[in-house]
């Protein structure tokens, strides 16, 4: 059966960060890079585009 997306998100929330830094190529830098692109002002919306190998899946 499959994870409900919250679930999903909620139970991998602690340690997230940690595991993406020391995990992935690049981490250290994306990161900051990432941040420095979302709109600072409040109450603005960003839209988060996931990228899915649908043959996986199959």
């Amino acid at each position: 059966m499959l994870e409900k997306m919250s679930d999903f998100f909620k139970n991998r929330l602690e340690g997230y960060d940690e595991h993406m830094l020391s995990e992935i190529e690049g981490a250290k830098n994306f990161y900051p890079y990432t941040a420095a692109l979302l709109p600072m002002k409040s109450g603005a919306n960003v839209l988060d585009l996931e990228l899915v190998d649908v043959s996986a899946q199959q």
